[in-house]
């Protein structure tokens, strides 16, 4: 089957088994075999099934985030003042050296390094490197005022931490996210290409635009970079920034890095303490509950029917500690190349679960800014009107939901978290009001009024 492109979805490999204690594994995975590649999925997700109900995975807590900038040199979520001081400990003996104690990046720790820290704390360094989400270690020039989005997924991010800094960006982005650009008055953005897998850019108009940074994502940096060095002898910087990760961990990593690189770290923590606000309600209410009171469903988002996917990759992951259990976990199933499972109309039957998650298939008018009410319910009848779903009891009992496709990866993936949580537990989340709280979103970080319908039907 081939990658969900047409979506924006981002085919990363290193996603697959996720972020906890596999990164070094995988850095060579993009080189290995079809065959390696979903014998590791599986292995993953036996491992994910365990803990896929009502706990929280470990990728979703953010208090063991460890911010990959040089500089952070406690390892912990932020450059500080506390860095200065676990520095000053290495230096004199009492600490054990990191590897990003080396804040000027020189091979070196020293009082040049505090320094540097000081610096990234007061905004004026000159340079700043960090490891981005390939694992790939890389130094930009500061103060960064122009920056290239070669790739979905980073733009959202731009749009809300500096919109004005962005000076061009892939045709896949207005394409397939025009709401947001239209809205956010970005329709003027200069185009570099189309090609979600970095083939179909034009090198040439990057280089005549000369940013400071090319931001892309994991799937897609190295190759990237390869083409703009072959262009051009000094290279511009290339980032990888997975923003369409949909968990709590990986997240606020991004915008504290993106935050760091175009100088608006304020804006980045209020996101983050945002974030953070809202999945911890949903991990309080939802990590205690009893077995018997977690439901089964059935998460289908893919461009076809009958392709789910599993509790560690996507909108399957962003489903992770909100109280229920996916029906493919621990299956027989044969996991896709990019972790997407293709499963017999009958094994849903069979399975008969007792919720089901649809995402707006690509087809069809995508749901958003331009849907109604009438438009949600004629998707959604057409959605269960499949042979043998009126026996399933998600159908009999109205407890078929679809949403937007982009809602779960995206930095508004908490609001597709906290409809997800709604919907499974009404009475544990009577206070919550998901639409509103994607309202909030929309007008605190975009300055957007938010019109149409993105999930349906609400929960209650």
């Amino acid at each position: 089957m081939e990658p969900d492109l047409e979506a924006g979805y981002r085919v990363n490999s290193r996603d697959l088994l996720g972020k906890n204690q596999s990164e070094g594994m995988l850095k060579g995975l993009s080189i290995m075999s079809v065959y390696l590649k979903r014998w590791l999925v599986l292995l993953a997700l036996l491992a994910a099934s365990s803990c896929a109900a009502g706990a929280v995975s470990s990728d979703q807590k953010a208090e063991d985030s460890t911010l990959g900038v040089f500089g952070n040199a406690n390892m912990d979520a932020n450059v500080d003042e506390e860095d200065i001081s676990y520095l000053q400990g290495i230096i004199d003996g009492k600490n054990e050296k990191t590897k990003l104690a080396d804040a000027n990046f020189d091979g070196k720790i020293d009082e040049k390094d505090a320094l540097m820290i000081e610096k990234i704390i007061d905004g004026t360094e000159n340079e700043l490197t960090v490891i981005d989400s390939a694992n790939r270690t890389v130094t930009v020039k500061m103060p960064v005022t122009k920056v290239v989005v070669a790739y979905m997924g980073p733009h959202e991010a731009m749009a809300i931490l500096a919109k004005q800094k962005i000076a061009g960006w892939e045709g896949g982005i207005p394409k397939y996210r025009g709401d947001l650009v239209e809205k956010a008055g970005l329709e003027d953005v200069p185009l570099v290409g189309e090609g979600l897998d970095g083939s179909g850019l034009d090198y040439e108009k990057i280089l005549e635009i000369n940013p400071d940074v090319v931001l892309a994502t994991s799937f897609c940096a190295n190759e990237i970079a390869d083409k703009i060095s072959e262009s051009n002898q000094e290279g511009i910087p290339v980032i990888a920034l997975d923003f369409d990760e949909a968990g709590t961990q990986d997240m606020i990593q991004e915008f504290r890095k993106l935050g760091l690189i175009v100088g608006n770290e304020e804006k980045a923590e209020e996101v983050v303490n945002w974030l953070l606000k809202y999945d911890g309600i949903i991990e309080n209410r939802t990590n205690s509950l009893p077995e018997s009171e977690i439901p089964t469903y059935y998460l289908e988002a893919w461009s076809k029917q009958y392709v789910t996917l599993g509790s560690n990759v996507y909108d399957g992951k962003a489903l992770v500690g909100c109280g229920g259990r996916n029906i493919i976990d621990g299956s027989d199933f044969v996991a896709g190349t990019y972790g997407q499972y293709e499963v017999d109309p009958e094994w849903v039957l069979d399975q008969n679960p007792e919720f089901m998650f649809i995402w707006v298939k690509v087809s069809s008018d995508p749901a958003g800014f331009s849907w109604t009410e009438d438009d949600a319910k004629k998707e959604l009848a057409e959605d269960i009107a499949r042979p043998g779903w009126d026996k399933l009891d998600a159908v009999k009992n109205g407890r078929v939901y679809i949403y937007h496709r982009t809602m779960a990866m995206s930095p508004r993936y908490i609001v597709a978290r906290l409809y997800f949580a709604k919907w499974l537990h009404p009475e544990l989340f009577e206070d919550i009001d998901p639409e509103s709280i994607h309202k909030e979103y929309w007008k605190k970080f975009l300055g957007i009024d938010l019109t149409g319908v993105w999930a349906y039907p609400p929960p209650t």
